[in-house]
């Protein structure tokens, strides 16, 4: 299975950065911390952010949680990285004609020396970068009308099959919060554990989330039975190998 990270190319807004502090130096730090270096295939990826007033004036600019200049590396060994928007752009169609626009953002008004913080879950929207292996993500923030990046710290983490990847993966597909192509991400990595794993995803008929449902029921039930066979251990650890984190 291949996986080809892709990047995001950006038209900047002429309004996203609207510092009370309007200089050409950087007025900003960013940080980034995770709890743990290493997580299963399928988990829950949560970075803390903070953003720091580096002025002795009060500065303000959108939230960079919902903002689209915003952005997350994510490279890996083999020097693939993706760029990838912590905003969404929405759209909406009126009359029959559709427009795009960028979500709505609150200003961050901070004080000198103070800090902001939020958590972003990184995999939760983009789990498809979060395969196995070892990723080096910082993030981006390309908001600044002077053209300087601001940049985090690096964060080292390394991303493998274990033996709750299988929960983690199933939980997805009834996960309403899980986009499509986080549930088409866990559908084909879960063939890879168990390889007659079949679920239908677009517009599958009734009869089909019948049949959706009872493979959840069956691969749960073979899941408990083989989890720790020589089988299973072979197929964890063969992924693992190819991807350099055994």
């Amino acid at each position: 299975m291949k996986y080809y990270f892709f990047i995001c190319f950006l038209f900047f807004s002429l309004f996203q950065t609207k510092g009370v502090a309007m200089n050409h130096t950087i007025d900003k730090s960013i940080e980034i911390i995770c709890e743990r270096k290493e997580y299963s295939l399928g988990q829950d990826i949560d970075i803390g952010v903070i953003y720091k007033n580096k002025t002795n004036s009060p500065i303000s600019f959108r939230d960079p949680a919902k903002t689209w200049s915003v952005m997350l590396e994510v490279s890996d060994s083999s020097q693939n990285k993706a760029e990838l928007p912590f905003g969404k752009v929405l759209s909406d169609t009126d009359a029959g004609i559709t427009s795009q626009f960028e979500e709505d953002a609150d200003d961050i008004l901070l004080d000198k020396n103070h800090t902001y913080k939020f958590m972003a879950p990184i995999n939760k929207r983009y789990l498809f970068c979060f395969t196995p292996g070892e990723k080096r993500i910082r993030l981006n923030d390309f908001t600044r009308m002077d053209g300087k990046i601001i940049s985090s710290n690096y964060i080292e983490l390394k991303i493998k099959v274990t033996k709750d990847s299988f929960a983690y993966l199933t939980a997805i597909l009834s996960d309403k919060t899980h986009s499509i192509e986080n549930k088409i991400f866990a559908v084909e990595w879960l063939k890879e554990i168990k390889h007659d794993f079949e679920y239908v995803l677009e517009n599958p008929t009734k009869d089909q989330k019948l049949k959706n449902e009872q493979m959840i029921k069956d691969s749960m039930n073979w899941w408990s039975k083989n989890k720790d066979s020589t089988a299973v251990d072979y197929i964890i650890g063969t992924i693992n190998q190819k991807a350099g984190v055994n």
